[in-house]
């Protein structure tokens, strides 16, 4: 198993039990409560949605590393060659900025959306971090996430893949 170099003891997330074992967090610097309460309502959002869509999460585990910089490094134990993981990476510096927002909920959800869901597409996975943060927050709307620009892209890719059935998820 590799580890996260300089990792410290810190409050860590809370992982929803229907998603025990898939989640795991490191980090190299203390993770803010703020943050911590918010990936872990995040994580439960993430299992509610899977639990709707009769999902069950398949493959590795997400490494999720909280780090205080934009960078990180991970060491392997002596008896490994190689190493395969899933991995999402967030870096305080650029999440803080967003705390108390719903930026920070849709920084945090996407990264584990583009995992599980396996969407590589950056506007499709804005219509699942919706539907995913609704589990928290129903009334949200694409507006509440992200720039106008970005809901614009939305509302195109919508129009271009009615067969998706995305247009229940566009702004009224």
């Amino acid at each position: 198993m590799s580890v996260l170099v300089d990792s410290v003891a810190t409050a860590a997330p809370v992982v929803d039990p229907r998603l025990s074992g898939n989640i795991l967090s490191c980090a190299n610097t203390p993770i803010p409560l703020d943050v911590v309460l918010a990936m872990t309502a995040v994580i439960k959002a993430v299992a509610d949605q899977m639990e709707k869509e009769g999902r069950v999460f398949r493959g590795l585990p997400i490494s999720c590393i909280f780090t205080g910089s934009d960078s990180f490094t991970t060491r392997l134990d002596e008896n490994q060659c190689a190493i395969c993981v899933k991995l999402a990476v967030y870096p305080l510096p650029r999440l803080l900025p967003h705390r108390s927002t719903f930026r920070l909920y849709t920084a945090l959800a996407e990264e584990l959306c583009h995992l599980i869901w396996d969407i590589a597409d950056e506007t499709l996975i804005n219509f699942k971090v919706l539907e995913v943060l609704r589990n928290l927050h129903p009334q949200l709307t694409l507006s509440d996430l992200y720039s106008e620009a970005a809901v614009a892209e939305c509302v195109q890719y919508a129009q271009d893949h009615q067969e998706l059935g995305l247009s229940p998820l566009l702004p009224g």
